[in-house]
């Protein structure tokens, strides 16, 4: 029978017992640990630095079936050189710091940054390594982004042109970006801890105040800022940005200030308005019309003048408008097109424009033509002047030379009638009657009837020449009296005819007034009457022996569709070239010639009579072919 042990070693045995029993409890319970972990956890033999264990997040995580894993090295998994692995498990042991990050290599040939936390325990004798492999590929990721973002942002405010400044909410600069030199001539050291306001020009620091002091109210949101503020160099400065108070950051703890130098910007800004209302000025106070028009006419822009050249009351009727509407005949239009088109641009161009209320108006326009960036026409701007005073002025001028030239030709008509055709009815008088007087009882008494008849005969041409010049000069002074009355045109053309019979007699001419007998016109009786003496006298004149005149009656409307009578005095005399028929009725052409008979004339007849044919609003006109007559016609008002 064996001793019987004592207190002690039965002591110190129940003290083992528990101590294997606790072991055992700790190993049971790590190893469940160990194989429910997400963690990836790998055991490996310090001495071969095989794997000996690895748990399910192992396996899914390398890509690696359990056996294939255990059949490996942990140099198999990390890609560091395998003596430098045997370095960190000395460490390892030794309890000392490793590196803790690390590059596994999974089963499809990928690298994987990888943070590794190690320990170690004894199993029979041997030290087990256990491995906690965390994935930190995407923290890895986030960290790189994280560090190009801050590169990012770091090299935008290095190098942006805009200032970014924090101040505390007393205007103490806290920070200003290195574009502060640039901007304001100050470094960031300069500037670093002083006040804001000491550089904010004195009327805009109270409004920079009012602009902080409402940040506050409002925290985290961006407002307009615009000040003025002075230059190291003395210059004053205008500033313009944003500001957003973020006072309550945990990182800015400020007033974010972003601001942007606009001294030649508002500069420019400043001139162009100047400029802008200084052509607005010269715009608004055009008297010509200024205006721009698009490819299609369509208005786009027009001085205030248009209203009051065109005749409009408000300038929404001329914006919108089209050009086109504004021309009479659409062929100018085209013809200005042409020329702008061709040439670029189209100066003096004159035409009719049409007003408002449909008048017309002579204009003078000149436009440059308008293009897009490709060169294609995008329309025109232009200038109109309304010349119809300066076309009237210059109408007027016409007709005072016209005048001037025909009271000219008038004078010089008037004195060769004087020189020549008054002169040889006078020259023949005094010839005879000097011849009589000296002389007279040489001559038989047919001798001294014949003189006395040349001087009767001379006498009366000398008259009808005076009458003649007598009205046509009373014509031209306007002070004939023009007084229509109510007339019978038969009667007036019967009353002419019976005092050229002796004359019709003489020439054995027939004379025939075929002149309706019921037709009434509304004339100056006088005007009249001499119309009618000088047509027929000039027939008689120009009507060989033996022939015929007749006068003639047909109704007629003129282009006003006025009711009148065509009055024809017809004759079978030698008739007029065509060359002499137009210079019938002018003053400056001298187409008088001697009748059939050698009879005289002035040629004044026919002159008195178109401005006494005149007076009545009618016409006169003459058909004639040489050898064969000539047909003498004339209008005048019917009374219905």
């Amino acid at each position: 029978m064996g001793t019987k042990p004592t207190y002690q070693e039965l002591e110190n045995e129940i003290q083992s017992l528990k101590q294997s029993l606790e072991d055992e409890k700790r190993i049971c319970k790590f190893t469940t640990f160990f194989e429910n972990s997400k963690a990836v956890m790998l055991q490996i033999c310090s001495v071969s630095q095989k794997i000996i264990k690895v748990n399910e997040a192992a396996i899914n995580f390398y890509g690696y079936s359990e056996t294939e894993l255990l059949q490996k090295k942990i140099n198999d998994l990390n890609i560091l050189p395998e003596n430098e692995i045997a370095k960190l498990m000395k460490k390892v042991l030794r309890n000392e710091p490793i590196l803790k990050r690390h590059k596994h290599r999974i089963a499809s040939g990928e690298v994987l940054d990888v943070e590794v936390y190690t320990s170690f325990y004894n199993e029979n004798d041997k030290i087990i390594i256990v491995a906690t492999v965390l994935d930190i590929t995407n923290r890895i990721k986030a960290e790189q982004e994280l560090k190009n973002s801050e590169e990012y942002y770091k090299t935008l405010m290095e190098n942006s042109t805009d200032v970014i400044s924090i101040i505390d909410g007393k205007g103490t600069s806290l920070f200003r970006s290195a574009s502060y030199k640039q901007v304001m001539g100050y470094t960031v050291k300069e500037m670093l801890n002083k006040n804001i306001f000491d550089l904010i020009y004195v009327e805009d620091i109270e409004r920079f105040k009012n602009q902080l002091k409402a940040s506050f109210e409002k925290p985290n949101i961006a407002y307009d800022i615009f000040f003025r503020a002075y230059h190291k160099d003395g210059s004053l400065r205008q500033l313009e940005g944003t500001g957003k108070n973020m006072l309550n950051s945990p990182i800015v703890k400020g007033v974010v200030i972003n601001y942007r130098d606009v001294t030649e910007r508002v500069k420019v800004e400043m001139a162009l308005i100047e400029s802008e209302t200084n052509y607005k000025r010269i715009i608004d106070n055009l008297t010509d019309s200024y205006y721009r028009a698009d490819a299609n006419g369509i208005v786009t822009l027009a001085s205030p003048s248009c209203m009051r050249m065109f005749g409009y009351s408000d300038m929404d009727e001329v914006i919108g408008g089209n050009v086109e509407i504004l021309y009479p005949d659409p062929k100018t239009r085209k013809e200005f097109l042409n020329i702008l088109l061709k040439n670029g641009k189209v100066k003096s161009f004159r035409t009719k424009l049409l007003k408002k209320d449909g008048k017309e108006m002579y204009v003078e326009t000149s436009a440059n033509l308008l293009t897009d960036k490709k060169g294609n026409y995008a329309g025109v701007e232009g200038i109109v002047r309304d010349i119809s005073d300066r076309k009237e002025a210059e109408q007027a001028l016409i007709n005072s030379e016209t005048q001037l030239r025909e009271t000219n030709k008038t004078k010089d008509k008037f004195f060769s009638i004087i020189a020549h055709d008054l002169r040889s009815p006078f020259n023949a008088i005094i010839g005879f009657s000097e011849l009589l007087s000296d002389s007279y009882d040489k001559f038989d008494v047919s001798q001294q009837k014949e003189f006395i008849n040349i001087i009767k005969e001379s006498a009366q041409n000398a008259y009808k020449l005076l009458d003649n010049l007598l009205l046509w000069s009373r014509s031209q002074q306007g002070v004939i009296d023009f007084s229509p009355t109510h007339e019978n045109l038969y009667l007036l053309a019967e009353e002419v005819a019976e005092l050229t019979k002796r004359f019709l007699k003489d020439k054995n001419i027939k004379f025939s007034n075929n002149i309706l007998k019921n037709i009434y016109v509304n004339v100056d009786k006088n005007m009249v009457l001499t119309i009618f003496r000088n047509l027929i006298n000039n027939a008689i004149k120009f009507t060989e022996k033996g022939g015929s005149i007749t006068l003639m009656s047909s109704f007629f409307n003129n282009d006003e569709k006025s009711e009148f009578v065509k009055i024809t005095v017809k004759d079978s005399g030698v008739g007029i070239s065509s060359k002499n028929i137009k210079k019938l009725f002018s003053m400056s052409e001298n187409v008088s010639t001697n009748g059939t008979e050698d009879e005289t004339g002035t040629g004044l007849g026919l002159i008195i009579c178109k401005e006494f044919v005149d007076k009545h609003s009618g016409k006169i006109w003459v058909e004639s072919v040489v050898g064969k007559g000539s047909n003498f016609m004339f209008t005048l008002p019917v009374v219905l």
